[in-house]
């Protein structure tokens, strides 16, 4: 609804992005969250990072003109397969015959989800298959950085965010998004939603930062298709949406798939 009442993104996400380095900074200014004294070599690994967000954000607006949802749901559970087998090829990583058989069912359920798509574009293939190149280059790169980084998660997410700044103000410039933010200041229709947006964007932030610090890139990868199918679910819900049998049925396998493969995780950390 925010985006339908208020339609400049680009001044949403720096306002939310803006909001969670305030939240972050007094959460830990009184104690509920930890980090240590920051330096500009903690914020260096994250420009990579941040340069290839930018990169997969723009392939994520053209994907966005050609493809449906069920084909991008599909495409994102095509590279979490990849992340997998990069973790198992290249970092020597081990995962047990069930874990496979959970990556097969969540890209068959995804697989089946799409096959209610009677849309096919050339374009709109090409765009999805580089925007998830680089979400799986951007998967390695920030895992990397995050965990090597002396920042707590809480740390991380504040430098991300402070250095996605600089760039969003591009985009708001480019975008013709400069007079929006005067607007929003007027606009108290929307000061709820957009509080609740900010919160819900800091506490992505922190969890994508804790996800980084503790977990492999595929199960990041598998946590973020579940939020796909929740998304999906949720917006049926909301928005009266009607989904035919083979859609459910793909939903159904990709949320088995991943509760299989969250097991055989949990599993392996007890070993």
């Amino acid at each position: 609804s925010l985006s339908v009442g208020f339609p400049n993104p680009n001044t949403i996400l720096g306002f939310q992005n803006s909001a969670s380095v305030f939240y972050l900074l007094m959460g830990s200014h009184f104690g509920l969250f930890t980090v240590v004294p920051f330096n500009w070599n903690q914020f260096k690994p994250f420009i990579w990072v941040t340069v290839n967000w930018v990169i997969m954000l723009v392939l994520s607006l053209k994907m966005l003109q050609y493809n449906s949802v069920a084909t991008m749901v599909t495409f994102r559970a095509f590279g979490t397969v990849m992340i997998c087998m990069v973790e198992q090829v290249v970092f020597k990583t081990r995962y047990s015959q069930n874990a496979k058989l959970a990556m097969g069912m969540l890209f068959m359920g995804s697989f089946i989800y799409a096959s209610a798509d009677n849309g096919f574009s050339f374009m709109g293939y090409m765009w999805a298959s580089l925007q998830i190149s680089s979400w799986i280059i951007q998967t390695f790169i920030e895992k990397v950085a995050t965990v090597e980084s002396e920042q707590t998660k809480t740390g991380v997410a504040i430098i991300r965010n402070i250095l996605s700044l600089p760039v969003i103000t591009v985009m708001i410039i480019g975008s013709g998004e400069t007079g929006a933010m005067a607007e929003l200041v007027v606009r108290r229709d929307i000061w709820t939603n957009v509080a609740l947006s900010s919160l819900l964007g800091c506490g992505l932030g922190l969890s994508t930062s804790a996800l980084y610090k503790s977990f492999a890139p595929t199960t990041i990868a598998v946590a973020n298709n579940v939020g796909k199918c929740v998304s999906i679910v949720v917006g049926c819900v909301l928005f009266k949406d009607h989904l035919g049998a083979l859609q459910i049925l793909g939903l159904a396998l990709s949320f088995a798939g991943s509760f299989l493969y969250g097991e055989e995780e949990r599993k392996r950390s007890r070993r």
